[in-house]
């Protein structure tokens, strides 16, 4: 047992022990996925737990059962299901009380209930942050499956998160990801108490779970009577007593030792880790330039160097960003951009498929984005994005950076938030990208970090620019920059205008109070005024001079969502977020309250 193993084996009787929840089931939903409406509530005999129908908790899908020989092999919720042949994304709103911490279960048994003895694959998000992918995959590379079902019987698996509900309502959902039909057997959700998991928000997933037995035996003393007869046993009570007390307290002993002398090889070991992690395709200088075909196509030049075009594997389309020899980043800038993407997965995140360190080599190999970057979009000659479009756009970049304020351990600042480095493919989905500014800050009772002042004129925190403390609000008051761009398609820094910067500029034009001066032109008025002065108002709170008074991240993320639901209700859409043209958006019911 390595020290590692060790430590969680402690945390998970911690865990054990706190996770105990009362046998009332106060705040629980336990849902039978494809249970029909029609039946009652029922409790299950082995685990207690009372399930219900799920129907009234989502729209469509359909309900399935896995095949009768296999009912007996499964908990009575297991052996219905709910499946979704029609749409991309389906979801199940879920009330919850705000600000409470929950144990998100999701279990997937495929039992085989339509004949095809498929493998479904999709893909599983908590509101709009991705969760996992499930994958019955037979093969079962990841050791991903539970010890609930036999791959050879059922096929099956289950997820979990522990999540803060920041609003009275949550929203699970299965996103179709290829050809097969998302599916689910049972959602159940539990309330902690505040003091199991404490996150400073966002979501935490499983990483372990500790099983303390193989074995399904079990020892009692009623109808036993040889195991410990009272009358016959008194003078050898105190021994067996005495000895197990003794065996315990010599294992608590012989573990701390071993945890205390495997710390330091645990350590050393980690001192010896190479400086770049390899978990990413290590490719070859000679292969870069036959992927670019010798670096041919330029798709453009940043400050880090030129960027080509390539396949990789001569099937798919990848971006090649190559450090030129004059770059100011330089290898450490290459190097922190390389250590944060092999790390980090989000949707909303630029994907790296690999990286070449040889030499004075150095080269970044991306997914290829179709639709290049924001900022080209909203250049004069350009297809003009339409507001529904540009909302959509800014609320999933914003989904990017609130995962890398929350979701990332250590938590990152971007640093170099702007419209270049929002990057969009094919679907207009927008996707962060250039990290090689990027840097972890401090969470707990530090609130910032010091640090040489980096970023983009026009989109750089004054606070930051004047104090060198660094915060997650520096990324804000850029987003709020790029944000204004969306809205108005101004330049940032003009110097022919009376107050050149972007902020200035708006600030003075909001006190006439006339929103249409403000708005790009090439939108012609097609947008609801509420919608917009609500997504100005936002942007306009990012760019607030104190950090302390500007939102964080989540707020964005979730006032977005409410002027996209606001503009589809009054355009009459119900539209949805994996769409795949520009001007299809979300209509999530986790939002907050409604524009004026």
């Amino acid at each position: 047992m390595t020290s590692r193993q060790l430590l969680f084996v402690l945390l998970g009787v911690f865990a054990i022990t706190q996770l105990v929840i009362s046998e009332d089931q106060e705040g629980f939903i336990s849902l039978d996925c494809g249970l029909s409406a029609d039946e009652p509530p029922y409790t299950d005999s082995s685990n207690k737990l009372r399930f219900s129908s799920d129907a009234k908790f989502v729209e469509g899908g359909k309900s399935g059962t896995i095949q009768k020989h296999l009912e007996a092999d499964y908990l009575k919720a297991y052996t219905t299901l709910r499946y979704f042949p029609d749409g991309i994304r389906n979801c199940y709103n879920l009330n919850v009380t705000q600000d409470t911490r929950y144990l998100v279960r999701a279990s997937f048994v495929y039992g085989n209930y339509n004949g095809l003895d498929s493998h479904p694959i999709f893909d599983l998000y908590i509101g709009r942050s991705w969760w996992a992918t499930i994958s019955n995959d037979l093969e079962d590379p990841n050791n991903k499956w539970t010890s609930l079902q036999s791959l050879e019987r059922g096929y099956g698996m289950s997820e979990e998160i522990i999540h803060t509900a920041i609003f009275n309502t949550l929203q699970v959902c299965l996103v179709k990801t290829d050809a097969t039909v998302p599916f689910i057997s049972a959602l159940e959700l539990r309330p902690l108490s505040d003091n199991v998991y404490a996150t400073r928000n966002g979501s935490l997933k499983r990483f372990a779970r500790v099983y303390f037995s193989n074995t399904n035996s079990s020892i009692r003393l009623r109808g036993n009577p040889n195991l410990y007869n009272i009358s016959s046993s008194k003078k050898k009570f105190p021994v067996a007593v005495v000895a197990s007390v003794a065996s315990i307290v010599i294992c608590l002993v012989v573990l701390v030792v071993l945890y205390i002398g495997l710390r330091r090889k645990w350590s050393s070991r980690e001192a010896l880790r190479p400086s770049i992690e390899t978990a990413k395709r290590r490719f070859t200088y000679s292969e870069v330039m036959g992927m670019t075909n010798n670096f041919q196509k330029i798709l453009g030049e940043g400050g880090f160097g030129i960027i080509y075009h390539g396949h990789l594997d001569d099937i798919q389309q990848v971006a090649v960003k190559v450090l030129s020899q004059s770059s100011s980043q330089g290898y450490k800038q290459f190097k922190a951009e390389v250590e944060l993407l092999m790390r980090v997965h989000h949707i909303n995140l630029v994907n790296l498929a690999g990286y070449c360190d040889e030499r004075d080599h150095l080269a970044l190999v991306y997914e290829y984005m179709e639709n290049r970057d924001l900022k080209e979009h909203l250049s004069e000659g350009s297809s003009i994005l339409d507001w529904p479009c540009r909302l959509r756009i800014a609320a999933e970049a914003a989904l990017g950076l609130e995962y890398l304020h929350t979701g990332c351990k250590p938590p990152m600042i971007h640093r170099d938030v702007k419209s270049t480095n929002i990057l969009l493919n094919e679907d207009f989905q927008a996707k962060l990208g250039d990290f090689g500014l990027s840097r972890s800050f401090p969470v707990g009772s530090e609130t910032h970090v010091s640090t040489v002042v980096v970023g983009t004129p026009g989109f750089l925190d004054p606070e930051y620019f004047q104090t060198h403390r660094l915060s997650e609000k520096s990324d804000v008051y850029s987003f709020g920059i790029v944000l204004l761009e969306v809205i108005t398609n101004q330049l940032v820094i003009d110097q022919t205008r009376e107050r050149p910067h972007i902020a200035e500029w708006v600030r003075y034009m909001l006190s006439t109070g006339d929103i249409e001066s403000i708005m790009d032109p090439n939108l012609k008025g097609s947008y609801e005024s509420s919608s917009a002065w609500k997504a100005l108002e936002l942007a306009m709170s990012c760019c607030i001079p104190s950090s302390a008074e500007r939102p964080n991240m989540a707020q964005i993320v979730h006032e977005l969502n409410e002027c996209l639901m606001y503009e589809n209700s009054k355009r009459g859409k119900s539209q949805d977020v994996s769409s795949k043209t520009p001007t299809e958006v979300s209509t999530s019911t986790q939002m907050a309250p409604m524009a004026r």
